[in-house]
């Protein structure tokens, strides 16, 4: 009788030890999207083409002015930036910038970034809870992000979120700037919400 061989996904580690950063990195996580909260693995909703469609038109509106500017650097939701340490937390925003002065060394770039970004941008997926996203705010503005933008896909809406100040949500008919964050930054909101 022939045997085959059976593919087990890796066990996570047990939730009561933490992990480190370098470690969470260099787990084999199956395709399962995570991220890395005070030490212990949060699994994330798998995102859906939509989401996709949002991340890319926000992505693109920022490039079109950061890029000729040479301000800094737009990365995509599959960057990690490490917000904390002992215990480590590791997010990844959908979109984000760090400005040219705050880049890590190029050989830091090779995995998570080890400084938080300027700019945080999160699109609420379906699956996403208000609880979940106003963690994730509070953390990225605790640990010294500058500006946070929440993206609703069901009321077309971004919620601005800055340290110290009342967010504001802004709609369709409404233009969004990069404030302190991205000088001279200004798009209209339903940029990013254009479908083909």
């Amino acid at each position: 009788m022939q045997q085959t061989a059976t593919l087990l996904a890796p066990a996570a580690p047990a939730p009561d030890r933490l992990l480190s950063a370098d470690e969470f990195m260099a787990l084999p996580l199956n395709l399962k999207l995570y991220e890395l909260v005070r030490g212990v693995l949060v699994e994330m909703p798998m995102t859906g083409y939509e989401h996709g469609e949002i991340e890319s038109n926000i992505m693109f509106a920022l490039q079109r002015h950061v890029r000729p500017r040479r301000l800094g650097q737009i990365t995509p939701g599959d960057v990690m930036f490490r917000l904390e340490r002992n215990p480590d937390t590791l997010r990844q925003p959908d979109v984000s910038f760090v400005r040219t002065d705050r880049l890590p060394p190029l050989e830091q770039r090779r995995s998570y970034s080890p400084v938080v970004p300027d700019l945080a941008v999160e699109i609420r997926s379906p699956s996403s809870t208000v609880r979940e996203l106003a963690t994730k705010v509070a953390d990225y503005l605790r640990t010294g992000v500058r500006l946070v933008w929440v993206v609703d896909l069901d009321t077309q809406t971004v919620t601005v979120h800055a340290p110290a100040a009342v967010p504001i949500t802004l709609s369709t008919d409404d233009e969004i700037t990069g404030g302190e964050v991205l000088p001279e930054f200004r798009c209209p909101v339903a940029a990013f919400f254009e479908r083909v």
